[in-house]
């Protein structure tokens, strides 16, 4: 088993900005959030050895730090953007990001689900109703566009 110490994090997450300073992001939400991928006592204790001050991220430094790395959909998870034929398109656009922040396995997996049918249906759409209550403004035909294409660029 792959232990996590913070010198592991500063190599998988240290291009997002300094390690003490996103685990310090971490801890301000629920205690439940900090406490994934800690599976045993041992890394418990090497994850609580220090002190981390709490550090609020707005989400545009969120995405702005993305944005060093990759273009992310910026969608914030709203959920205003009901899709007529029932695509929870929210959850699309994080599985997109999710295959860029290193999850690809596990994220074009859940996009194979529906995306060729989510596509279709986008692409038909007359009513773009899901655009029209975007509270980010996002062209969201576009950005489905962006997902079938790097669905495309994977293959089977």
């Amino acid at each position: 088993m792959h232990q996590v110490d913070e010198s592991n994090a500063d190599e998988v997450f240290g291009k997002y900005g300094a390690v003490d300073e996103l685990i310090g992001g971490i801890l301000e939400y629920p205690f439940s959030c900090a406490l994934l991928g800690i599976g045993t006592f041992e890394q418990a204790e090497l994850a609580f050895a220090n002190e981390y001050p709490q550090r609020h991220f707005t989400y545009e430094e969120v995405i702005a730090r993305l944005k060093e790395q990759f273009d992310p959909i910026a969608c914030d998870r709203c959920e205003r953007c009901v899709c007529p034929y029932g695509h929870e398109i929210h959850t699309t656009f994080r599985q997109y990001n999710y295959y860029h922040l290193g999850k690809e396995f596990w994220a074009i997996n859940k996009l194979k689900m529906d995306a060729e049918q989510n596509y279709q249906h986008c692409r038909s759409c007359t009513e773009q109703s899901c655009r029209k209550e975007c509270g980010r403004g996002l062209h969201i035909p576009e950005q489905i566009e962006r997902v079938h294409r790097l669905l495309e660029a994977y293959g089977d």
